[in-house]
């Protein structure tokens, strides 16, 4: 696989229009059967819808972990497994809505030294339940932000987990959304008309702000 292949998504420097779109769709099936979703090629098409196959490679690209937005939905039922969320899309992405309670950070940060991270670190260090579970638009940002991420080798700590399809799989599913004011909405940048096509009722796409090489 090169590195032109692996660049065809919203979440990469470049923007997915610009790959053809049988290359983007055969690579994110080849990276889901790896990841054990589909017996065959044929069971990953009939199976899955397009958003769902590109968004479920992201994690074993990285090398990270991974869960999807019913899981997370439970875990924050759940009063004795700490969260910490964190959302590492654009300033133009994140000044739409967010997550409630997501810290926002930036793609190229070290996440392992962000002041909230480092306290949630050190506040569950022997508590194997807490999590950070880190998101963007689809799962590849804040898969390689993740696998980029220092001081993730003490194993009683919090796990860092990819939320897999991002944001937009989060509202797909009914999730929960905030304006940065905190204010509740259905609001979600799109980042380009490609990706806005995959948000769902009851979400609502934006594109404004826009992003300049979206």
């Amino acid at each position: 696989m090169n590195d032109a292949e692996l660049k065809t998504h919203p979440d990469s420097s470049e923007s997915s229009r610009h790959r053809p779109k049988a290359l983007l769709i055969l690579f994110a099936v080849c990276l889901g059967l790896v990841a054990g979703r589909c017996d065959t090629l044929t069971a990953c098409k009939l199976d899955m819808n397009e958003f769902e196959i590109l968004s479920a490679g992201y994690s074993k690209l990285f090398g990270v972990d991974d869960i999807e937005t019913p899981e997370l939905f439970a875990w924050r039922e759940q009063k004795d497994r700490p969260l910490l969320l964190i959302d590492v899309r654009r300033p133009q992405e994140q000044s739409v809505s967010h997550l409630p309670g997501a810290i926002l950070a930036r793609t190229d940060e070290d996440l392992g030294a962000l002041p909230a991270v480092r306290e949630f670190r050190a506040q569950h260090a022997q508590n194997s339940r807490a999590r950070i579970v880190v998101y963007c638009a689809a799962g590849y940002r804040s898969g390689r932000s993740i696998s980029n991420m220092s001081g993730d080798d003490d194993a009683s700590g919090p796990a860092v987990i990819n939320l897999r399809g991002g944001i937009i799989g989060y509202a797909n599913a009914g999730g929960p959304l905030v304006t940065p004011a905190g204010e509740a909405t259905r609001k979600v940048h799109g980042y380009n008309e490609k990706w806005s096509s995959y948000l769902k009722a009851p979400a609502e796409a934006v594109l404004e702000p826009p992003i300049p090489d979206a």
